[in-house]
């Protein structure tokens, strides 16, 4: 029996999902791995996994070296600004409609933290 309760577990990933969803996964799966044989993605997927790299190692380093309230912080602004960033016209990448919301948000979290660490 399931842990919450329920009925039996599924046997097999195709009864859990169903024939049809596991057939768009796999066809997704297959165009995706296609993609990464261009030169553009295979350079920007690298791109993205040394920058991604950098920012964990940095994030490293400012625990390391700094408050916690820093490290905090950080992690906080980063979130505003990455959704901000995809407003930006990326390569591959629709912008995606800007919100003051999101410029709000982020100078309330850094207002706050501001005001907290006085």
């Amino acid at each position: 029996l399931h842990a919450t309760g329920g009925g039996p577990l599924p046997a097999s990933l195709d009864e859990a999902v169903g024939a049809g969803a596991l057939a768009l996964v796999l066809r997704y799966s297959a165009a995706g791995m296609a993609a990464l044989a261009s030169p553009k993605v295979l350079a920007l997927a690298g791109f993205y996994w040394a920058c991604n790299t950098g920012l964990s190692i940095l994030a490293i380093q400012l625990v390391q070296r700094t408050s916690a309230n820093a490290t905090v912080l950080a992690n906080v602004v980063a979130l505003p600004l990455s959704a901000l960033l995809f407003c930006c016209p990326l390569p591959l990448l629709e912008p995606q409609a800007f919100r003051w919301s999101l410029a709000i948000s982020l100078a309330m979290v850094i207002g706050g933290n501001v005001l907290y660490n006085r």
